[in-house]
C-alpha cells in the first residue's frame, strides 16, 4: 500500500509538470513583449498593437504614447474582468448574461455580413451621380455657424413663450453670452432648456439639420422653429460662409461612402433573406422557385438547429466549474480505471477459459470467453461512446487546454494505479504458486491450479463498482443549460 501511494503521489507531480509546461509552451518564446499574465491569457504588446489598429476612433484626442498606454490598460481591465466573471457565468446576473448572448450574436452577424459582401467597383459615373445628388456636400458646401436652443417640458403655454423670448432675442442678434444669460432667467415653470453652439461644414451635419439651415441661408432668415411632441427646437443661424468642395479632389472619401452605402443595403437585405428563411417564406427579393409538382408549395431553405454542443451556452449551466472540473477529472480517472479493470479480466477469462474445461466439470457463464468478450465488448463500446459524447462538452465549457491537462492527468494517475495493482498481483501470483509447488511436484499442475482458483469476479466487480463512479462524474460533467442560442 505504501508503495502505491508513493506511485500516485508521483503520477500528480508528474501531471503538475505537464501543465506547467503545457502553461510555459503557450507564452511567447520572446518575454520582452509581455505585459502580464492574467489566468491562462499572457497579454502582449503585440495584442497592444492588435487593438489599437482596430480600434483608430479609441482615445484618438491623445498622443499617440498616452493613447497606447489607454487602450492597454482598457485591454488589461478588460481581460482581468474576464477572468473574474467570463468564466464564473454563475456570478453574473441574468440581464447580464442576455446582455453578453446578444453582443455574440450581434458581433456574429456583423462578421459573417461582412464575409459575404463583395465591395462593388466605384466608376466615375457613380462619382458624379453622388455629387449631383448632394449638392450640399460639394458646390453648394457651406459652412455654418448656428445655435440650437431646445425646450423641453413644463406646460405648452410655458414652452411658447419661452420659445417667443428666445426667437425674439435671436432675431436680434443675442451672442451666445447673451442667450446663456437668458436661459438662466428663463429656468423654472418645469422647463428643461439646454443650448449647444457649432461652426461645421454641411457634411457633419445630419440631413435634416443640413436641410433646415441651407434653406435659412437662401431665405435670409435667422431663425428657425421646429415643433414635436412637448418638445420645440429654435435654431439661429449667425453666418452661412459657401466652401464649394470639388468632387474630384473627395473621390477617395466619395468611394468610402458608395461602398459603405452598399455594404449597408447587403446587410440589410441579407438580414431580410435569413429571417424570411427562418419565419418559412421566400425572401421578397428571392425570385420564386419553381413548384416540384402541382399545388406543391414554394421551396425554401431550412435553417436547421444545431446540435447540443456546438454552440456557446445561452444560459449558465446549473453545475458550477469548480464541480465541473472535479467531474473532468473523475471521468478520466475512474474511467480508465474501469476500462482497465474490464481488460484485465478479459484477460484472465481468457487464460483461465482452456484450464476451466479441462479441469472442471461446470464452468460458470462469467467464467466463459465467450461471454467473457461479449461483455467487455459492450463495456468498452459504452465507456468510449459516453467519452467521445463528454469531450466536446467539456472543450466547450471548460476550454481546451483545462481539458486536456485535467483529463490527461486522470489518466496518468489511472496508468500508474494500474501498474502498482497489476505488480501487487503478480506478487500475490508468485506467492500462491509457491505454496502449490509445495503441495504438488508438477510444475505444470500447480501452475495450472493457481491460475484456475484466480478470482476473476473481483476484477469483474471492480469493474463494475468503478464504471458506476464514473457514470455519476458523467452526469454532472454532462449536465447542459436547459436552452441552446
Amino acid at each position: 500500500m505504501t508503495r502505491l501511494l508513493y506511485f500516485v503521489a508521483a503520477a500528480l507531480l508528474a501531471c503538475h509538470a505537464a501543465g506547467l509546461s503545457r502553461g510555459a509552451s503557450a507564452q511567447p518564446v520572446d518575454g520582452a513583449g509581455e505585459i502580464a499574465i492574467i489566468g491562462s491569457s499572457v497579454i502582449t504588446e503585440d495584442m497592444v498593437d492588435r487593438i489599437a489598429e482596430g480600434r483608430p476612433n479609441a482615445h484618438a484626442d491623445l498622443p499617440p504614447e498616452e493613447r497606447r498606454d489607454r487602450i492597454r490598460d482598457m485591454l488589461l481591465a478588460e481581460y482581468l474582468i474576464d477572468y473574474y466573471y467570463g468564466r464564473e457565468t454563475g456570478r453574473l446576473t441574468q440581464p447580464v448574461l442576455d446582455g453578453l448572448d446578444d453582443a455574440r450574436r450581434q458581433v456574429l452577424f456583423q462578421f459573417f455580413a461582412q464575409s459575404q459582401f463583395r465591395p462593388p467597383a466605384i466608376t466615375d459615373a457613380d462619382v458624379a451621380r453622388f455629387a449631383a445628388g448632394n449638392p450640399g456636400l460639394f458646390e453648394e458646401r457651406r459652412s455654418f455657424r448656428h445655435v440650437e436652443i431646445t425646450i423641453a417640458g413644463g406646460s405648452e403655454a410655458a414652452r411658447e413663450a419661452a420659445r417667443a423670448r428666445v426667437a425674439a432675442a435671436l432675431e436680434e442678434g443675442a451672442t451666445v453670452a447673451a442667450l446663456d444669460t437668458l436661459l438662466g432667467e428663463m429656468q423654472g415653470e418645469g422647463l428643461s432648456l439646454g443650448m449647444a453652439t457649432a461652426w461645421v461644414p454641411s457634411e457633419v451635419l445630419p440631413d435634416d439639420r443640413r436641410a433646415r439651415l441651407l434653406e435659412m441661408a437662401e431665405t435670409g432668415r435667422r431663425v428657425g422653429v421646429m415643433r414635436e411632441a412637448g418638445r420645440v427646437s429654435v435654431i439661429g443661424l449667425y453666418e452661412a460662409v459657401p466652401i464649394p468642395a470639388d468632387p474630384a479632389r473627395l473621390r477617395g472619401r466619395i468611394e468610402q461612402r458608395l461602398v459603405a452605402e452598399a455594404f449597408a443595403a447587403h446587410r440589410e437585405a441579407l438580414v431580410a433573406e435569413l429571417a424570411q428563411t427562418a419565419l418559412g417564406r421566400s425572401a421578397p427579393a428571392q425570385a420564386p422557385a419553381a413548384p416540384a409538382a402541382s399545388g406543391a408549395s414554394q421551396a425554401v431553405r431550412e435553417v436547421g438547429v444545431p446540435p447540443r454542443g456546438s454552440v456557446v451556452w445561452s444560459a449558465q449551466p446549473a453545475v458550477p466549474r469548480n464541480i465541473r472540473l472535479a467531474a473532468l477529472f473523475s471521468v478520466a480517472l475512474f474511467g480508465a480505471l474501469s476500462g482497465l479493470a474490464l481488460v484485465h479480466w478479459l484477460r484472465l477469462v481468457l487464460r483461465q477459459g482452456p484450464l476451466e474445461r479441462r479441469l472442471r466439470l461446470v464452468v460458470p457463464a462469467l467464467r466463459r470467453p465467450g461471454v467473457a468478450v461479449a461483455l467487455s465488448v459492450a463495456g468498452l463500446a459504452a465507456l468510449l461512446g459516453s467519452l467521445a459524447l463528454a469531450l466536446p462538452v467539456a472543450v466547450r465549457t471548460l476550454g481546451d487546454t483545462t481539458t486536456l491537462v485535467i483529463a490527461s492527468g486522470g489518466v496518468v494517475i489511472a496508468l500508474a494505479v494500474a501498474w502498482a495493482w497489476r505488480a501487487r498481483a503478480r506478487r500475490s501470483f508468485a506467492q500462491a504458486l509457491e505454496a502449490r509447488l509445495e503441495e504438488h511436484e508438477d510444475e505444470t499442475l500447480a501452475h495450472d491450479l493457481t491460475v484456475v482458483n484466480l478470482s476473476s469476479g473481483r476484477d469483474l466487480a471492480l469493474a463494475l463498482a468503478l464504471a458506476v463512479v464514473y457514470g455519476v462524474a458523467m452526469a454532472l460533467l454532462l449536465d447542459v443549460p436547459t436552452g441552446l442560442s
